[in-house]
């Protein structure tokens, strides 16, 4: 009958588990298992990270590396795959700082369950950054020079002259990107000159596949906060509502937020 067929299933289903498990126990499971069983645990992530974790680990580990035992990886393993991911892929420092903040916490929890006795991440990214050179990979800040003339160019240009607001804004403010392309004009309060920075825009390629606009919340109670708004980033925002009155406000809601982007900032409610 269909309810001793769906009973079967769950009784196979249930002891594959175990067996996989069991494996995992042992380390004789891949390590994608374990990053699974990792991120599964993580229930306190926001949706937007838990999404950047998976996209990373899907895009550069999963297929290569991801399929190793995790019982047979060592220190020089790990350390061979960052360095390919640079040499090869032609990674950035950065980007392999977000791969290594995905594994090394995977094998940790391995460590934990005492599954594997030492963490083969441990040390790795710290030796490596050492032998790139402590200064490679610094943001130096634009000098005023800069600025000035950065501004100027997109000024002039007949094809960048209307991002001109924006990026006077993000000089005059320290934005990040999402922060500023997710301002809505409830936020700006020109009387006491003031910005309100209470959450940020994103856009991520989703679990469905698809890329998509949501908005997220600062990770840390210090993200949110109240900025000046100095006379040019004042000015800024009045010419962008100008421009907008000739070529229409955003009314796309988005996560419950009428904002998506910098450009489209919507009417006062």
């Amino acid at each position: 009958s269909s309810r001793r067929r769906h009973t079967r299933l769950a009784s196979v289903s249930w002891a594959s588990e175990m067996c996989i498990r069991d494996s995992y126990c042992s380390g004789k499971t891949t390590l994608n298992y374990a990053f699974d069983r990792y991120i599964s645990t993580k229930y306190d992530l926001k949706e937007h990270t838990r999404v950047n974790y998976k996209y990373m680990y899907n895009r550069f580990v999963r297929d290569t590396f991801g399929k190793r035992i995790i019982n047979d990886i060592k220190y020089s393993d790990v350390k061979f795959f960052y360095c390919s991911l640079m040499n090869i892929l032609g990674l950035q420092a950065n980007t392999l700082d977000n791969i290594h903040t995905i594994l090394h916490p995977t094998f940790q929890m391995a460590v934990r369950d005492n599954v594997i006795r030492n963490n083969p991440a441990s040390g790795v990214m710290a030796e490596i950054k050492k032998a790139n050179g402590k200064n490679k990979g610094i943001r130096h800040a634009l000098t005023l020079e800069q600025q000035r003339a950065f501004l100027n160019y997109v000024s002039n240009s007949p094809v960048y002259c209307h991002w001109l607001p924006l990026f006077t804004a993000l000089f005059g403010t320290g934005c990040r990107i999402g922060e500023m392309i997710g301002l809505r004009w409830e936020d700006l309060d020109y009387e006491n000159k003031t910005i309100s920075i209470n959450h940020a825009a994103i856009y991520r390629v989703m679990e469905n596949g698809k890329s998509e606009f949501h908005i997220s919340s600062p990770k840390t109670e210090a993200g949110i906060r109240t900025i000046p708004m100095m006379q040019a980033v004042e000015q800024a925002f009045k010419d962008e509502y100008e421009a907008q009155k000739e070529t229409g406000f955003n009314v796309q809601v988005v996560d419950g937020m009428s904002a998506v982007s910098y450009t489209h900032l919507t009417l006062p409610t």
